[in-house]
């Protein structure tokens, strides 16, 4: 992977060669001096939207277009696993959204939690993501169990996102290119939804990165964001200039999640 960055007056283009004829371009404006990794999300944000949009137009030409469209959240139904870095940025986010919508995502959080605990969910979805998110069968069993409970994301309101332009890398590399029906019933064997094929996995390597190299994986379940953004807050994470993080996580990514 050939990462290049050219100064604009606001920032850089950032130019990433994945291959052989394939490169993406984006605008980021990073912040200046050292940064930590959950400053240069946005940035992250930007490189993966670049790589979803080059991924999508491939899929077209093959004939599997994306088939998600504006309104329909029902993959906001599942249960989303967040790096601790993207943790930290959207329990930020909620604090500089408006008073009346902020008070309907805190009570919304609260709602969850509390229908976890009342279906005897919340301490295994805790404990699993904490202490065995390597054994598959059981996170996909806590997922499974969480679906079946149909709780919308305590970020969505009136079926949208209220951060959207934050939202998570694993929201925006869930794209359907199946018929739309088939994510109606997520987890039935006659009911498979395709997704984008993706040469890249940023969702996962940004949760194994603590900003200069990896890390054990560090998931937060999002429906406890805010029960563990205090724990998160203490944690002291590693600085250093932003092209230099940025540069450093893509090679980490490109070196342990490619596919």
């Amino acid at each position: 992977m050939d990462i290049r960055f050219a100064s604009l007056p606001d920032g850089y283009a950032l130019t990433v060669a994945l291959g052989p004829g394939q490169e993406i371009t984006c605008r980021i404006s990073p912040p200046p001096g050292r940064v930590a990794f959950v400053d240069i999300l946005p940035d992250v944000f930007a490189v993966a939207d670049a790589m979803l949009a080059q991924a999508a137009r491939q899929a077209a030409e093959r004939g599997q277009a994306v088939t998600c469209t504006a309104g329909c959240a029902l993959c906001c139904r599942h249960l989303v696993a967040v790096s601790d870095h993207e943790a930290l940025l959207a329990a930020h986010m909620i604090g500089l959204l408006p008073d009346e919508t902020q008070t309907r995502i805190r009570q919304a959080f609260q709602t969850t939690v509390a229908r976890l605990e009342a279906h005897g969910l919340l301490a295994e979805l805790l404990d699993s993501h904490a202490n065995s998110f390597a054994d598959r069968n059981r996170i996909v069993a806590v997922q499974r169990r969480y679906w079946e409970m149909q709780l919308p994301c305590p970020f969505l309101l009136d079926e949208r996102c209220a951060i959207y332009p934050y939202r998570p890398l694993l929201c925006r590399q869930y794209l359907a290119t199946s018929p739309p029906v088939q994510c109606h019933g997520s987890f039935l064997a006659d009911h498979l939804v395709h997704k984008l094929p993706l040469a890249y996995d940023l969702a996962s390597a940004a949760a194994s990165f603590d900003g200069l190299r990896a890390q054990m994986s560090r998931p937060v379940p999002l429906p406890a964001l805010l029960l563990v953004n205090g724990l998160l807050q203490r944690h002291t994470p590693p600085q250093t200039t932003a092209t230099a993080m940025l540069t450093a996580f893509l090679r980490h990514t490109a070196d342990h999640f490619s596919r």
